[in-house]
């Protein structure tokens, strides 16, 4: 199932509001649905069901399943998007929930794509959460009427027309008109693997040369602190010049073949460097690292470093220094070897931290697809089907989205 959160920059249309002026969103009105449901995610999305939370006059968390399971699984499915929505671990909390169904299939009474998901969502959020699921938007083959209403006298099939009602909406509120257009998940993935070796680096052919010879590639330590320095450089100067220098390029490539190490380097970047203990406490050392023991690890280490990898913290992570991290991984991707797997996983895991769980799980099955044992997208994918969305993207105080929102306030 695909799982994803809003990415937009500012997750809460009311601050553009009160910046920008416009009229108040009337969520009865369906321009004014789709034009929210666009702004949340950057498009209006296909063969999709989207759910927005409503809290204290403004919008809350936002939610984007595909459809497909849910029409085969709509009990499972409502479950687990109101948990996600409105659960314990939700925050803040909707008082009210707003959904769209938005799917290829024109709305025809007699076949309603999508009424048994809406009517268990509707009892779940009322009955488990006491939250409301206020109103159900149909968006299908260019026509968008109410959910609810099969009275074709009340509401004449197929519905009013899409760009119609979302251009009036946009007219009346410009605040919600979206400035750049998302990058698709497919697309996210492909530009990342397809992305050119800068001007300025290293080439592939110095870099090679080195890499076998790489003076620490047994030191785990080392290889940590290798990764801090380039992440702490490029969070101090938006650069980084280091790995300009073909020795350290080639060090870092040839620590990132470890795919023990690379998961750690979520950790390092999301906290600090003190989290990213490699093993608990009670796990041997691996055969693959014989030169160097490795450094202690307490269970309160270990149980932090478990926490950032899996995005349970109770605080926001270090988003500048994930970023960082993103970034370096777009400077060293170019480069063939056995560590461009370990890598795109590693763009996996940042991306689900981001809330972008499509990319995310794109990134995940193409790594699987490569090589159906790798270890690191072998545990990405199982947390990804266990926890759904990352809980820091559920967390607004503590999402990717909001922490770029306060970076120009």
């Amino acid at each position: 199932m695909t799982i994803q959160q809003n990415r937009n920059p500012d997750p809460d249309p009311s601050h553009h509001r009160r910046r920008e002026g416009g009229a108040p969103l009337i969520i009865d009105r369906a321009g004014d649905a789709l034009a929210l449901v666009r702004h949340s995610f950057g498009e209006l999305p296909r063969e999709s069901l989207v759910l927005i939370g409503l809290y204290n006059g403004t919008s809350g968390g936002h939610l984007r399943m595909d459809l497909a399971p849910a029409l085969q699984q709509p009990r499972s499915c409502a479950q687990r998007a109101a948990a996600w929505l409105a659960g314990p671990e939700a925050d803040p909390v909707p008082d009210a929930v707003v959904a769209a169904v938005l799917t290829e299939s024109a709305p025809h009474p007699e076949q309603h794509h999508g009424r048994a998901v809406i009517d268990e969502l509707s009892e779940i959020l009322q009955h488990q959460y006491q939250c409301e699921l206020l109103r159900t938007w149909y968006v299908g083959a260019g026509s968008v009427r109410d959910f609810d209403c099969t009275d074709a006298r009340c509401c004449p099939y197929p519905g009013l027309i899409v760009d119609d009602e979302l251009a009036a909406a946009l007219t009346r509120s410009p605040q919600l008109e979206i400035l750049t257009r998302p990058t698709p998940p497919e697309e996210t993935i492909e530009t990342f693997l397809r992305v050119p070796l800068s001007p300025s680096a290293p080439s592939p052919q110095q870099v090679a040369a080195l890499r076998e010879c790489a003076a620490f590639h047994h030191d785990i330590n080392a290889a940590l602190h290798l990764w801090e320095h380039s992440i702490t450089e490029i969070t101090t100067t938006g650069g980084c010049e280091s790995v300009q220098r073909p020795e350290h390029a080639a060090q870092l490539l040839h620590s990132a073949e470890d795919s023990l190490l690379v998961q750690s380097l979520a950790p390092l970047a999301a906290v600090s460097i003190e989290a990213a203990s490699i093993r608990s406490p009670a796990e041997p050392d691996r055969g693959s690292w014989p030169a160097q023991p490795r450094p202690p690890v307490t269970e309160q280490c270990h149980q932090q470093y478990l926490a950032a990898l899996t995005g349970q913290t109770d605080y926001a992570p270090q988003w500048a220094r994930v970023d960082a991290l993103d970034a370096l991984l777009h400077l060293l991707v170019p480069y063939p070897g056995p560590q461009q797997v370990n890598l795109v996983a590693l763009k996996g895991w940042i991306e689900w931290a981001k809330g972008c769980g499509s990319s995310a799980t794109l990134a995940v099955n193409t790594c699987l697809a490569d090589q159906p044992d790798h270890q690191l997208a072998g545990i990405l994918a199982e947390l990804f089907d266990v926890s759904g969305p990352c809980q820091w993207a559920r967390v607004k105080q503590h999402s990717h989205g909001w922490w770029r929102s306060r970076q120009s306030v």
